[in-house]
């Protein structure tokens, strides 16, 4: 947090007696992205602050739903990972139990092991797809900082 507010990496190694490089390596590429959500956070409280007490209200409110649904979807998505792993686990074992002269019966059993397993992942793949995703634009923390900070400074300066 220090580091995000803009003290030098080398005064905080000082000060804790630790290597820069250490300290550079675990917290300066977060700096970035410490920096943009802080910035962020302070022009939604700003917002928020303008807006009447109910709509305050109301709009607390809805984010508190917003936070509780992904952390619903989170742990939907872990619990369809595990489902879709015991199913698969199923269907392989079945697989191997096939004999020569397969069953119809059996083979639809598989199919239908793998098909829930596949189903019961989707949002498991969908979350980590999104997260590809995020992870796949790291230097966007700097422009939205910089972009951030400048529309916080032009409503203070109002």
């Amino acid at each position: 947090m220090r580091i995000a507010a803009g003290e030098s990496v080398r005064a905080l190694a000082r000060e804790y007696r630790i290597a820069e490089s250490t300290l550079r390596a675990n917290f300066s590429a977060q700096t970035p992205r410490v920096r943009a959500i802080a910035t962020a956070l302070a022009i939604a409280e700003n917002d928020l602050i303008q807006l009447p007490v109910t709509a305050q209200r109301a709009a607390r409110s809805l984010a508190d739903q917003m936070r509780h649904i992904s952390s619903h979807l989170a742990m939907a998505a872990a619990n369809g990972a595990v489902t879709a792993g015991h199913l698969s686990g199923m269907a392989a074992k079945k697989t191997l139990a096939l004999k020569d002269d397969v069953d119809p019966e059996a083979l639809r059993t598989i199919a239908a092991l793998s098909t829930t397993g596949n189903e019961a992942s989707k949002i498991a793949m969908g979350l980590l797809q999104a997260n590809k995703v995020d992870a796949a634009q790291p230097d966007e923390g700097e422009a939205d900082y910089t972009a951030a900070r400048a529309k916080l400074m032009s409503r203070i300066k109002r």
